[in-house]
């Protein structure tokens, strides 16, 4: 048998243990199935299919040299191993390769500044949307409030009106 007496209320946990505890299991579910804990490194063969799958095939359009059959695609695969295997950076791969066939050869444009815009727009008219309710919803409830009070005076000034009239009238005649 329980040892909570009849009747009793469960506990209620804080806003913030309800709130934080989903939050928490989620950011830890997603840190281990992003392979941020991995200890392995990534092998040489691994980093050029990394790198060979942002590379598009210049004979070929939208696809990956990864994805690509053409004796292009295949060439600069091979140009791909081969600077891994010198231990060239994949900033430095990808430059040699813009270098030789033009910026459209990355399926992924470089970053030009505009990240932050695509982030910060939609948070700024976020943030905006929820002040302007905010203060619909104060100035309604001070309304609210207003109105009510003024409501609760004319009340109780027809209850005391009515209660004089009465009075007055019941009295006595001359």
């Amino acid at each position: 048998m329980s040892d909570a007496p009849v009747g009793a209320h469960p506990v209620r946990r804080s806003l913030w243990v309800r709130i934080g505890t989903p939050l928490v299991i989620v950011a830890v579910a997603l840190a281990i199935g992003s392979g941020v804990f991995s200890g392995k490194p990534e092998t040489e063969a691994q980093r050029a299919a990394r790198i060979e799958a942002v590379v598009r095939c210049p004979s070929c359009i939208d696809v990956s040299v990864a994805q690509s059959q053409e004796s292009t695609a295949l060439a600069v695969r091979h140009e791909i191993e081969q600077q891994v295997a010198r231990g060239r950076s994949t900033a430095q791969i990808e430059q040699t390769l813009v270098d030789q066939y033009g910026q459209n050869i990355l399926l992924e444009p470089p970053d030009s500044g505009g990240f932050a815009v695509i982030w910060i727009v939609p948070i700024v008219l976020a943030a905006g949307a929820l002040v302007v309710v905010g203060a619909l919803f104060w100035r309604r409830s001070r309304l609210f409030a207003a109105t009510s009070a003024a409501q609760a005076r004319v009340d109780t000034d027809t209850d005391t009106d009515t209660d004089t009239d009465t009075d007055t009238d019941t009295g006595a005649t001359p």
